[in-house]
C-alpha cells in the first residue's frame, strides 16, 4: 500500500510540474523516516529531522550515508532551540533552501510564555 501511494505521489508531482509549472514535493515524517531498513526507501524523498530521535541523532551536522535524506530542522516548541541556534541549527542552518519548522501546536493545546500566545507558527533561517 507504501509503495503504492509512493508510484501515485510521484506520478502526481510530475503532473503538477508539466501543467503547472510549480515545485511540489514530499517530505517524510513520523515512521517514514528513512531510518535503519527504511534508510533507503522513498528515495529521493527528503525527511525531516526531530532531535529526540536516536536512529538520526548524528544527522544533526552529518550528511554521511542516510543522514543526506534529512533536510529540515522541526523539532517540538519545547527544544532548546536557543542552544541549536548558537551551533547555526547544524546543517540546517547552513543552507538557504531549507526550512526550520517549529512543530504546529494544537489549536485546543494553546500555548502561551511571557510575550507570546502562539498556537500555529513556522519559522525559516536567516
Amino acid at each position: 500500500m507504501a509503495k503504492d501511494f509512493f508510484i501515485s505521489a510521484n506520478d502526481a508531482v510530475k503532473e503538477a510540474k508539466s501543467k503547472f509549472d510549480i515545485t511540489l514535493e514530499f517530505v517524510l515524517d513520523g515512521d517514514a523516516k528513512p531510518c535503519d531498513c527504511k534508510a533507503e526507501l522513498f528515495q529521493p524523498w527528503q525527511s525531516v529531522w526531530i532531535e529526540t530521535d536516536e536512529c538520526s541523532f548524528d544527522c544533526f551536522t552529518s550528511n554521511e550515508g542516510f543522514c543526506r535524506r534529512f533536510s529540515i530542522l522541526n523539532d517540538p516548541d519545547s527544544s532548546d532551540w536557543e542552544s541549536m541556534s548558537s551551533d547555526g541549527y547544524g546543517k540546517f542552518g547552513s543552507n538557504d533552501d531549507v526550512s526550520l519548522q517549529l512543530w504546529e501546536v494544537r489549536l485546543d493545546e494553546e500555548r502561551s510564555d511571557e510575550n507570546h500566545t502562539h498556537p500555529y507558527f513556522y519559522t525559516s533561517p536567516q
